[in-house]
This record gives C-alpha cells, structure tokens and sequence, in this order.
C-alpha cells in the first residue's frame, strides 16, 4: 500500500456502481475488504485477508469471462496488465500508466506492458466487455 491517493474518472456506469457500494465500508470503495488498511509484507493477517478477498474476486472474474466468451485465464493480475495492454495500444503516455499501476519505477511498467503487446485477443475481448458497459 503506497498511501498514494489516486482520482480516475468513471463513465456512469461504474458511477452507479461505486454510488451502490458508497458508505458501507470506512476504508474502501467496495466493502469486500473489511480489515482496515496495513502493509501486507509486514502485517500477516491483513496479507491473508487480502488474500482471500483475491481468491474470491479471482473466482467472480473467471465467471464474468465465461460470459464474455474468453477461454483465457483470467485474474485481477491479468486484467492488470491487460488494461495496462490496452493503454499502451492506444498510445497512452507510459509515464501516466506508470502512475496508474503505483509504480516506482518506470522499468517496471515497461516490462509489465511489453509481454501484454501480443496478446491482441484477449485485449479484444476486453474491449467488447467495455463497451457493452457504455
């Protein structure tokens, strides 16, 4: 946990979302997490919670991918690097995905993009799930 606040924009739906969740937990957007916030390398039981909580949203992504007709594997670290993916495809600053990811150095963004380039499937399959949420 870097401590870094971050603003993104939302389009409405995930407004609509996040207004839905919005008050339920001290800590987060979604109340799925319900320890309060420490560092995971040093906290054992926050890691095991954080954890867990992976595992659970890993199950519900794997879920959501069976709809969308992907066949990959697919995890909240997937989807990390595909979106990363996808911004560098469109020609976003890789400095502004630096920051996106938490970052501290810039080297590390480049190889987390790098091995995403080729997978132009799966990014186009993330692009039809996105746009059926405009």
């Amino acid at each position: 946990m870097s401590g870094k606040i971050k603003y993104i924009e939302l389009n409405k739906v995930m407004q609509n979302i996040v207004a839905k969740y919005r008050g339920q937990s001290e800590y987060y957007i979604f109340p799925l997490l319900t320890m309060k916030p420490s560092d995971p390398k040093v906290d054992e039981a926050y890691e095991k919670h954080i954890g867990s909580k992976t595992a659970f949203v890993n199950r519900k992504l794997k879920v959501v991918a069976g709809y969308a007709g992907i066949t990959k594997k697919v995890t909240n670290h997937v989807a990390r690097h595909t979106i990363s993916s996808i911004l560098v495809n469109n020609n976003t600053d890789i400095f502004v995905i630096q920051k996106m990811l938490n970052h501290s150095n810039i080297s590390q963004t480049m190889q987390y993009t790098h091995r995403l380039g080729k997978y132009n499937e799966v990014n186009e399959q993330v692009r039809k799930v996105l746009r059926g949420l405009e």
